[in-house]
């Protein structure tokens, strides 16, 4: 006889779907890209690599660094628009190519992206960041099993990488394994780099595991305790929301919102 776990199931997979997806998951940036750009050095730097695009268009490094901070400010249009003709100059540049396979998950062209990170890097030399940016579009299109394979080949060449930690720990729980989530989670938020999103993450999971205690512990590590409290009990309510009697389920929303903002 099935379990009150099962009827949960469906509900759980909405929620992660519609708000986890993408907005949490982390393509990375990786050895492909050669550096992070974070949101602070984006805002400073944005508008001078902008005028220095709009001279250069075709120039690949200047474009790489524009897309690179639009991207970090979640401007994810027009990021994929200047790699989108990026792409079209340099066809078979594998950074191109990797960084725009990256955008193309960020927005949520799941299909597109695998296409486009399969040429990214080789069998012989493979990148762990657009592994894993790989393992997003596979979860984003619902086949978590091969996810999971990616992000476990990912952490073969980047043991214990957090970013990739976590969006292994959310493929689980995409597939209502939620204890396996939270530990794969929590091994991602005791490794040296973890930020505020894998954080953010595990707290999610905690959530909808029932554990709102340790849930705000682990959000009010980057939120006041306020923010964290409203963080967690905003979490299971939509979780335990059930389709009307007798109507169909929804299906899950792929997109790239979030459940606190965007990183």
């Amino acid at each position: 006889m099935k379990t009150g776990r099962s009827a949960f199931l469906f509900p759980l997979v909405a929620v992660l779907a519609a708000l986890a997806l993408g907005g949490c998951l982390k393509t990375g940036s990786g050895s492909s890209a050669g550096r992070m750009v974070t949101p602070e050095l984006a805002a400073s730097e944005v508008d001078r690599l902008g005028a220095e695009y709009e001279r250069s268009p075709k120039d690949r490094k200047k474009a790489l660094a524009y897309a690179a901070a639009l991207r970090a400010l979640g401007r994810t249009a027009q990021a994929l628009a200047v790699l989108e003709a990026l792409a079209v100059t340099y066809p078979g540049d594998r950074e191109v190519l990797g960084a725009y396979g990256k955008v193309l998950v960020d927005a949520g062209r799941s299909i597109q992206a695998e296409e486009v990170l399969s040429r990214a890097h080789t069998p012989e030399r493979p990148d762990w960041s657009i592994l894993s940016a790989q393992g997003i579009a596979a979860d984003q299109i619902g086949d978590h099993e091969r996810a999971r394979g990616l992000y476990q080949a990912a952490l073969t060449i980047m043991p214990e990488e957090p970013s990739v930690l976590s969006n292994l720990g959310l493929s689980y729980a995409l597939a209502g394994r939620l204890g396996d989530a939270e530990e794969v989670l929590k091994r991602a938020a005791a490794r040296p780099g973890a930020d505020a999103g894998v954080r953010r993450n595990l707290a999610l999971v905690l959530a909808l595991a029932g554990k709102p205690g340790e849930a705000k512990a682990a959000a009010a590590l980057d939120m006041s305790p306020d923010e964290a409290a409203a963080f967690v009990a905003s979490i299971r309510p939509r979780a335990e929301a059930r389709p009307a009697s007798g109507a169909a389920p929804a299906k899950p929303r792929r997109t790239l919102s979030t459940l606190a903002g965007s990183e």
